[in-house]
């Protein structure tokens, strides 16, 4: 990896082919990354990487007129042709006087808080393929288990400059490791497969591997002997694992790309109280080692923690600058972008905030109802909000949590998921968006 100078010089040189070769504003952003991780399967090294990488983008105007390339060739040549074939592109496409950088007042300011995504250590092979191994083994040590469908140890050490013709320029870099293990477990006719994994900025929050193979294994094994529900209409419980894709759907609904084409049932919604009251959205770009933290966007706006909503509440949209002129708002600063590709708006760190039951005081109080523990596809339609999902759980009896169940769908609407949802107090901070567990009204389930 090399060092910020040199990314900093590489891009500034960048900067100044674009002025050259006719852009009236030009954005560089330098991507250089180190990829390493190790597999093992079914006790033997499956596979061993490590991959380095360094990319320039390019993003010029030409007035209205804009256009994305990128290469990882790094020299003068290459970068002057990148900039000269951008600026050449941008001319011959149509106007969209939208899509225009920020203004100079509008960027965030140095300097910008890193929110500790670094952490110096590194993993060695060994050291990968051993936590690998160990994961698989705990796994594998349970008599119910079979097979193996892989362990794996990753990390990844990422630096960016991010630079523009009107003055912005920020360095930043991060690393991120990871785990996981899956495994299969048999009873007679039955096979289930289960697993787990983490991924975090520094190796101390990461998992143990002996945690991640007795998750592993205890996902699969719980699942043997499971059956089809009786079809009927039972209130629902979606387990802390899963509960963030009815989070995935609300955010997909908000996001200022949606709004403007009209693809969301949402899109008049802004002031309406869609949850219950005691449903509070949030995203919080500027938790300490958050997944998704930043201090500013990839147009180069200061982020902030932002209320989606508040009390029930709908009280924000999810916008990047072309999405909120369109809207004729300003943006929440939620652009995300790649190389060679436009910014569009995306949530940074989203979060359902907990209620005041535990899991299990929640439960208590159904008499028959199912609890969800995983999703297999997805059929939901965010226009209408008709929501139709295969699934994988437990039966509920008498408040307790009882016999394993496969194959079953669970319908509804998300109107009214979303108008009777309940949160409970487990709130966990371990992926980009969180949720507690939640309970919804009766949906509609289709076993036997």
């Amino acid at each position: 990896m090399n060092n910020q100078k040199f990314l900093q010089a590489i891009t500034e040189k960048a900067l100044s082919y674009g002025k050259k070769a006719g852009a009236t504003h030009t954005e560089v952003l330098f991507i250089e990354s180190n990829h390493k991780f190790a597999s093992i399967r079914q006790g033997e090294l499956e596979e061993i990487e490590e991959a380095d990488s360094a990319k320039v983008g390019f993003r010029t105007f030409v007035g209205n007129q804009s256009a994305m390339v990128s290469s990882s060739d790094l020299s003068d040549a290459s970068l002057e042709a990148m900039a000269e074939r951008s600026v050449a592109i941008a001319k011959a496409l149509p106007e969209d006087p939208l899509a225009g950088p920020a203004d100079p007042e509008q960027l965030a300011k140095p300097p910008f808080k890193d929110f500790d995504k670094y952490d110096r250590h590194r993993f060695s092979t060994e050291g990968m393929i051993k936590r690998a191994k160990t994961a698989e083994d705990i796994a594998r040590a349970k008599k119910e288990i079979t097979n193996s469908q892989g362990s794996k140890t990753f990390q990844n050490v990422v630096q960016f400059y991010f630079a523009t013709s009107i003055g912005f320029s920020a360095f930043a870099s991060q690393t991120s490791f990871g785990a996981s293990v899956n495994v299969v477990a048999s009873k007679g006719q039955d096979n289930y497969s289960g697993g787990d994994f983490s991924s975090v900025y520094h190796v101390e929050d990461l998992k143990a591997p002996e945690v991640l193979g007795e998750a592993a294994a205890e996902e699969a094994i719980r699942f043997l002997g499971a059956e089809k529900p009786k079809s009927g209409t039972y209130p629902i419980v979606f387990d802390r694992k899963v509960s963030a894709s009815l989070l995935h759907d609300f955010l997909a609904m908000i996001n200022g790309e949606s709004v403007v084409q009209g693809t969301t049932m949402l899109k008049d919604a802004m002031g309406d109280k869609i949850f219950p009251e005691a449903i509070t959205i949030v995203d919080n770009p500027h938790r300490m080692r958050g997944l998704g933290a930043a201090a500013f966007d990839d147009e180069g706006l200061p982020t902030q923690k932002l209320n989606l909503v508040e009390e029930g509440i709908l009280k924000s949209w999810i916008l990047d600058l072309k999405r909120a002129r369109q809207l004729k708002l300003a943006s929440t600063a939620h652009a995300s972008r790649g190389l060679s590709s436009p910014p569009s708006p995306s949530a940074h760190s989203a979060a359902i905030l907990p209620g005041e039951l535990t899991p299990q005081e929640m439960i208590k109080g159904i008499d028959e109802g199912i609890y969800i523990k995983d999703f297999m596809g997805n059929a939901n339609n965010l226009i209408t909000g008709d929501y139709s999902r295969g699934a994988e759980g437990f039966f509920i009896k008498n408040g307790e949590v009882t016999k394993p169940l496969k194959e079953f769908t669970v319908s509804g609407n998300l109107k009214d998921i979303f108008a009777s949802l309940k949160a409970a107090n487990d709130l966990v901070y371990e992926y980009s968006h969180n949720c507690p567990t939640l309970m919804c009204q009766p949906l509609s389930v289709s076993g036997t």
